[in-house]
């Protein structure tokens, strides 16, 4: 089976799965019955349909905004040569346009961060997601980091969401809090919790710890390793605003 093939027939799959756990419990075994009806009623309304694949064609995302569409998903998150397109393919619809800078692991110069967030607004993006330089955070240097970060925000000022992204592997939870203290400092929108690059599942209490500092004052969002109707449940019962996902991951 080519590529495009097995994308559509994953994506079918996945979009059936949600749509069907859109009215019922999704309870898993690690959270019992706990996730009930509510949640599961608000499952698509969170999910960000993420295709960040090298390989992705244009088609592709043709597809993934169809299907965003007709599933009433949150937003698309693509890669930035995409933007342009997925804004105009989602024309009309309350289906946002998400897109990433500064990767992997925000360590781009300050300055190059600046220039991929102003051109990703000028094309359309309805969010952007920022991450958090990785390296000063491990250093301890979390002024470097606030002003790395609050430089990369500023065209994105009153025109797009701003999303901070913690790549949480290897990550203490003492630096895990000073990066939310930062981001919430920045006035961001969102925290996005990351095992992109770590790989592995996220853990449950980790993300309940993140939800509870994060309550009031910003959003969380959770990426990586969430591969079921079931997990993103379970994360949206914990106060998980946004689930980042792909069918290929799915």
């Amino acid at each position: 089976m080519d590529l495009d093939a097995l994308i559509a027939q994953i994506t079918d799959e996945v979009c059936s799965r949600i749509e069907n756990e859109g009215t019922a419990p999704i309870g898993s075994s690690d959270v019992g019955n706990d996730v009930g009806n509510d949640v599961g009623n608000n499952v698509a309304g969170a999910i960000e349909y993420t295709v960040m694949d090298p390989s992705a064609k244009i088609e592709d995302i043709a597809r993934m905004c169809s299907t965003a569409k007709q599933k009433g998903f949150a937003s698309v998150c693509v890669a930035q040569w995409f933007v342009a397109y997925a804004k105009e393919k989602l024309s009309g619809t309350d289906v946002k346009v998400c897109t990433s800078v500064g990767l992997p692991g925000g360590r781009s110069a300050t300055a190059a961060k600046y220039a991929e967030v102003k051109e990703a607004v000028k094309n359309g993006a309805d969010e952007v997601e920022i991450p958090i330089n990785m390296t000063l955070l491990e250093a301890g240097d979390l002024e470097e980091l606030k002003n790395d970060l609050e430089e990369a925000m500023v065209p994105a000022a009153d025109k797009a969401v701003v999303k901070a992204v913690i790549e949480l592997g290897g990550v203490s939870a003492d630096k895990r809090t000073a990066a939310i203290a930062e981001a919430k400092q920045c006035n961001a929108d969102y925290v996005v919790i990351s095992r992109i690059l770590s790989g592995g599942a996220h853990d449950m209490d980790e993300v309940s710890k993140v939800t509870e500092l994060c309550a009031g004052s910003i959003k969380v969002k959770a990426v990586g390793q969430i591969l079921d109707g079931s997990a993103a449940g379970a994360m949206i019962s914990l106060g998980v605003d946004r689930i980042g996902t792909s069918a290929a991951g799915l």
